[in-house]
């Protein structure tokens, strides 16, 4: 009997507390309603979207104590993340997301809260979405990725903090848009995460086409430093300086037309004698090198950064019976100049070998013959050969890449040339076989094994 009478007690007194505990949230968000009448907001969605657009953070909490779902939306779509974020109210955006707000809800144009926070630039809402587990990869309507419009408004803190979750592809175009922008500050940072300096538009044009013809001297500047080639051109043949000029801004222009002697890339190095260094801290040619490390460790050769060599003229055409070429110079004044064979290209290391006209098929053309005038060019500092057509101006695919052994030393390599890792007789043969912006491709030639060496992270 008393065991019954027990039960009965105990579970008069759980309803008790049960009802005290309704009765108790019951309270707590009829004076969470109060509050927001007090403050001039009725308990509707439209009035809590209203407050996470104007960043009330002590209204949004009464909202969410009174029972306000969370992704509540307006009948456009409209969801107090999204609108907290595109304007840059970073408490509010912490304070939703505390409250289970999820990140994945689209908003018109397929815009994610993440892209909003990015295009205000509020170095908060960024990183709290990102630890809340947004998609930095997602492209809204137009294609835009979160790096990419934080790149393009110049909100350099945003970028930085995308950097680390985006795709080499992603920091490329990031960077061409932040040329297009001028924010020196965050060109910097995109360069610095490995940015490939020679990515173009679909129009042909570089990061340094794009800030020249837009007047951000500063960013034309750091374009330099890192190696853009000042004598490429666009679809249209125009050169940076040619585009800084057509854009009004002549102090740039005059920049970039300076002659090729100030900073041709790829200038005469020492060549190795007998696989031997002599001074270490220079840059040497890798051909013919012996490093010293093991070659079977994952990176036996550290890649520390690709260039283009700079070539600053463009073959107009070709006159194949007189042996003679016609060459644009790609600065100062752009002007034509008539090469015979056997002649040095003016404000160049190359000398032109041979000339000629080929017939070749193109899918443009339905496979239909077209004639394409080409001269062979060589090298006059090391003696390798290349071919320069007509159809393809402003040539800037002549590359090599610097590497650091293991004691630190600095060589410039390129397509083709080989080296040894090891000490003496157990030395191990490799070869370079491609040159990419951000991996080279060698092979071992005692066992043909092909490896690939990673850019170091801020070369």
């Amino acid at each position: 009997m008393m065991g019954w009478q027990w039960r009965i007690g105990w579970m008069g007194a759980a309803a008790v507390v049960v009802c005290l505990l309704v009765g108790c949230a019951r309270d707590q968000q009829e004076s969470a309603v109060r509050e927001l009448f007090d403050a001039d907001y009725a308990f509707t969605v439209d009035d809590y979207l209203r407050a996470a657009r104007d960043g009330k953070v002590a209204v949004l909490r009464s909202y969410l104590a009174a029972g306000m779902g969370v992704d509540s939306e307006n009948q456009f779509g409209d969801r107090a993340l999204l609108l907290a974020a595109e304007r840059g109210h970073g408490a509010v955006v912490k304070l939703l997301l505390g409250g289970g707000a999820s990140v994945a809800e689209l908003g018109p144009g397929l815009r994610t809260a993440l892209i909003g926070a990015a295009e205000a630039g509020d170095l908060v809402a960024v990183r709290a979405l990102l630890d809340a587990g947004a998609d930095p990869r997602h492209r809204d309507q137009e294609g835009w990725t979160a790096l990419r419009i934080a790149a393009y408004h110049g909100y350099p803190d945003a970028v930085g903090e995308l950097i680390p979750v985006s795709d080499a592809g992603e920091i490329d175009a990031a960077m061409l848009l932040a040329a297009v922008g001028g924010d020196v500050g965050v060109l910097d940072r995109l360069l610095e995460a490995g940015a490939d300096v020679y990515r173009r538009t679909p129009e042909r044009q570089t990061a340094l086409m794009l800030a020249a013809g837009r007047g951000h001297r500063e960013s034309v500047e750091l374009l330099l430093q890192h190696g853009a080639n000042r004598f490429a051109t666009d679809a249209d043949g125009m050169t940076a300086a040619q585009l800084a000029h057509r854009g009004g801004q002549p102090e740039i222009e005059a920049l970039l037309r300076r002659p090729p002697e100030v900073d041709l890339a790829g200038q005469p190095v020492a060549v190795l004698a007998e696989s031997e260094v002599e001074r270490p801290g220079e840059v040497w040619q890798l051909r013919g090198a012996r490093l010293e490390g093991d070659p079977d460790t994952e990176r036996p050769l550290a890649v520390a950064r690709y260039r283009e060599e700079q070539v600053p003229a463009a073959l107009e055409s070709v006159d194949s019976d007189a042996g003679q070429t016609e060459f644009r110079l790609l600065y100062g004044g752009h002007r034509l100049v008539r090469v015979g064979v056997g002649e040095q290209v003016p404000g160049t290391p190359f000398e032109i070998v041979a000339v000629d006209r080929r017939l070749t098929s193109t899918k443009e053309r339905g496979g239909a013959p077209v004639a394409v005038e080409r001269a062979t060019v060589r090298d006059m500092r090391s003696g390798q050969q290349f071919v320069m057509s007509a159809d393809d101006p402003g040539l800037s695919a002549f590359t090599y890449v610097e590497f650091r052994d293991a004691r630190g030393r600095s060589f410039r390599g390129r397509r083709g040339d080989t080296f040894e890792i090891g000490a003496g007789g157990t030395a191990v043969p490799f070869r370079i076989l491609e040159l990419r912006p951000r991996e080279v491709l060698v092979e071992r030639l005692d066992d043909g094994r092909v490896l690939s060496l990673a850019r170091a992270a801020g070369s």
